[in-house]
């Protein structure tokens, strides 16, 4: 996951930005361009009573997008051992979309750190500890519900990388992907990225090729003119269910510093989790199969068609997180 600065001057206050709200945030609370510059979503908790599994190279622990006593994290796993501290930078900026106080969906969620491998590139994930890492997120969601079988934090896991069919034990990745499912989780992945990428379909990629299974949530990505990303894998008509920015987003980096992170699917699906976030905090009673309907009905009720590189209508709908001004209930979205 490279990173790349585009001239950013980001100014903090206390919750809130000095100056342009960045504008994927913008874009996600509105059923259509042109942004209103305002992202102001429904609910006051913020994501506050979920937790969302990082399933990645870690998180810069002291970063103050993540508050300055980082009280929101739980520490799940990591693979050498170690605190879950990130080296690489690309968790950092993939948590900084789900759950930053300043740049995140979800500014007061819970953060799950499940730190896989030291760098993001897919090539270097080594099979064995991404299980251990899936594992230990079954482990420690099963542990919530013990202690609180009500009023447990609602789970969300989401990764960052999309992974060839071919993939080392693959068969058991995607059975541990049912399993969180199956216990509750709702699962949040990349359709995946590739030059040319219209001509792929879901069947390729991991986990694109589960979206068939209730609970996973398959995300494409779109840029600021709500057309997919060029490299983002175009699917058929079942997948990817929804589209998110991931184009120009503004995140947290190492260094306590915030750049402009390059384009890629998983960044959509980060906007996604943090959706799912606000949705189960604020709908505990919805089960996971029920945010995945939520979430695709509501974009596709309240919000706009992802359109193609030709302006034509994609079968799936720009992310529409519910505003303030929406109705207030739990209810799934009834389609148009």
């Amino acid at each position: 996951m490279r990173l790349f600065i585009l001239s950013v001057l980001v100014a903090m206050a206390a919750s809130q930005y000095i100056g342009p709200l960045p504008w994927n945030l913008d874009r996600l609370d509105q059923e259509k361009l042109p942004l209103d510059g305002s992202y102001n979503p429904f609910g006051t908790s913020h994501g506050d009573l979920s937790i969302v599994y990082m399933i990645a190279t870690g998180i810069e622990r002291t970063h103050e997008n993540f508050g300055p006593a980082f009280n929101r994290a739980y520490f799940i796993y990591d693979f050498e051992g170690h605190d879950g501290s990130d080296t690489d930078g690309g968790g950092t900026a993939f948590a900084g979309i789900v759950a930053g106080q300043y740049t995140g969906v979800a500014a007061k969620t819970n953060i799950g750190i499940v730190r896989v491998s030291a760098t993001s590139n897919v090539a270097d994930l080594d099979a064995e500890f991404f299980i251990q890492g899936l594992t230990a997120v079954l482990d420690h969601y099963k542990s919530l519900k013990a202690v609180n079988p009500v009023g447990h934090l609602r789970g969300i896991a989401v990764a960052p990388m999309a992974v060839p069919t071919d993939a080392n034990r693959l068969a058991e990745i995607e059975e541990l992907t049912r399993d969180m499912v199956r216990e509750g989780i709702t699962v949040v992945g990349p359709v995946g990225d590739a030059p040319n990428a219209g001509a792929l379909d879901c069947s390729a990629l991991s986990p694109a090729r589960l979206h068939v299974e209730p609970g996973v949530i398959i995300a494409g990505g779109s840029t600021r003119s709500d057309k997919r990303h060029p490299n983002s894998v175009r699917g058929d008509s079942n997948c990817p269910h929804i589209y998110a920015p991931d184009h120009e987003i503004l995140s947290s980096v190492l260094g306590n510093s915030y750049v402009v992170v390059n384009t890629e699917t998983a960044f959509a699906a980060a906007h996604v989790a943090g959706a799912a976030a606000l949705l189960r905090t604020q709908c505990p009673d919805l089960t996971e199969r029920d945010i995945k309907e939520f979430l695709i009905e509501g974009s596709r009720v309240y919000g706009s068609p992802a359109l193609d590189l030709d302006d034509t209508h994609l079968p799936a709908y720009i992310l529409r997180v519910p505003h303030a001004g929406d109705p207030a209930d739990c209810n799934l979205p009834a389609r148009r």
